[in-house]
């Protein structure tokens, strides 16, 4: 080899040597940031989704992370983990394995208060669904106590409304339902929480109330023409039980109405 084409060999893998570590940690820090940026937008997805704006690239962030939360996937930030716990619950899905203790140690923890809030209130439905009322209600007032977005609190007045009508407290029911009204609640959501104060009124014995509640309630829902996509009775935030409370609710008060009202009550 001449000294020519040495010398030139020896400057490229001068270059080569130096480039390589460059480069490798070029690459290093643009996927370590992409881990970041991919939660980011996996959020983000789920957010449109729950607000009814998504497009078919934000169902798929979301169907792909519900795939790896239940292989064992954790997020850098517990509210993402939370927010990907609650989509499988409102898609239907089963709970994971592990998930309640998984909760658990998110609402024991000194976390951000929206994912301690909602993961309390997740947790609260699975010890609802369990028969702990005592520990549900705890975890309830965890929710609010935490809770700092409007939708949540709502959420958590509703969720304990109901679980106050389970155990009889019908006061504490009441107050919880009215709490609710004091935002400024959407149709479905204010149609849901009138049909709850109708229950309340219902298991109180006070029929003339409960009535007038439910038929208000069942205005709200077909006000303008415009019905409601999803009944009150079809919301997520609702347990089994209390959708069949309140199937029966127009069903019970038509059958003690015997006044012409029947039409009105009934679904």
């Amino acid at each position: 080899m001449r000294w020519g084409d040495r010398l030139t060999a020896g400057v490229l893998v001068a270059v080569i040597a130096h480039a390589e570590p460059s480069l490798a940690a070029d690459f290093w820090e643009r996927t370590h940031g992409r881990a970041k940026a991919a939660e980011r937008e996996t959020l983000e997805s789920i957010f449109r989704a729950e607000a009814g704006t998504s497009d078919s690239i934000d169902e798929l962030h979301v169907r792909v992370a519900i795939v790896d939360v239940a292989r064992g996937k954790r997020y850098r930030q517990v509210l993402t983990l939370v927010y990907v716990l609650r989509t499988r619950r409102l898609l239907g899905l089963s709970s994971l394995p592990g998930e309640l203790a998984l909760l658990e140690a998110i609402t024991q923890g000194e976390g951000p208060g929206e994912a301690v809030a909602l993961a309390a209130l997740e947790l609260g439905r699975i010890l609802r669904s369990s028969g702990d009322l005592p520990a549900a209600r705890t975890e309830f007032d965890r929710a609010l106590g935490r809770a700092w977005r409007s939708e949540a609190r709502v959420e958590g007045y509703l969720m304990r409304g109901f679980l106050g009508v389970e155990e009889g407290d019908l006061e504490r029911a009441r107050a919880d339902f009215l709490a609710a009204l004091a935002f400024d609640l959407e149709r479905p959501l204010l149609a849901l929480t009138l049909e709850g104060l109708a229950l309340v009124d219902l298991s109180r014995g006070d029929l003339p109330e409960a009535r007038r509640f439910l038929k208000r309630a069942r205005e709200i829902e077909s006000g303008g023409g415009a019905i409601i996509p999803i009944a009150p009775t079809s919301r997520p935030e609702l347990l089994p039980k209390d959708q069949k409370a309140l199937l029966d609710l127009g069903r019970r008060l038509s059958a003690s109405a015997g006044n012409g009202d029947e039409d009105d009550l009934d679904p």
